[in-house]
């Protein structure tokens, strides 16, 4: 009986990396080969033409700052892979210092009354400073009492 041409699968298609390359190839080879007369083997061999894609990415991502490292990231997604030798891929993620925070403290409270010949009054942190922001300005002030003479009507 006769025998026909078995072949195996296909290989992967040749890169096209190099700037002249223009045609890809992929080949396969004989399992079993025809023999009485069986049908005779397809093509082993197939080309394609090259067809450059470049790399194409999404937008960026909104900033996100990790307060443990003082870091701020944003990241994008490839949206289409590089295809025979296109242009590589950008990077994806990129990382700057985190935006500086300066201290923030609340109005001053009304001064105390005078004891031990002086006044004082404070004031409290809202939000402290980080990543290099402006640092805390003093949260407490004293002064000096003003004697003040007693008021004194004419005699009567």
């Amino acid at each position: 009986p006769p025998i026909d041409c078995q072949v195996g699968p296909w290989g992967d298609f040749s890169g096209c990396s190099a700037a002249y390359s223009t045609v890809k190839t992929r080949r396969r080879n004989v399992v079993v080969w025809p023999l009485f007369g069986g049908a005779p083997c397809p093509a082993l061999e197939e080309s394609q033409p090259c067809v450059r894609v470049d790399c194409q990415v999404g937008p960026w991502s909104a900033y996100t700052c990790n307060p443990f490292t003082g870091w701020k990231t944003r990241s994008r997604v490839v949206t289409v892979r590089p295809q025979d030798g296109g242009a590589a891929c950008p990077a994806l993620s990129q990382s700057v210092p985190c935006d500086p925070i300066n201290c923030v403290v609340s109005d001053w409270t009304p001064w105390s009354t005078c004891l031990l010949k002086v006044k004082s009054r404070a004031r409290t942190v809202q939000t402290f400073p980080l990543y290099g922001g402006l640092a805390c300005p003093s949260l407490v002030e004293v002064q000096a009492c003003v004697p003040v003479d007693c008021a004194v009507g004419a005699w009567s």
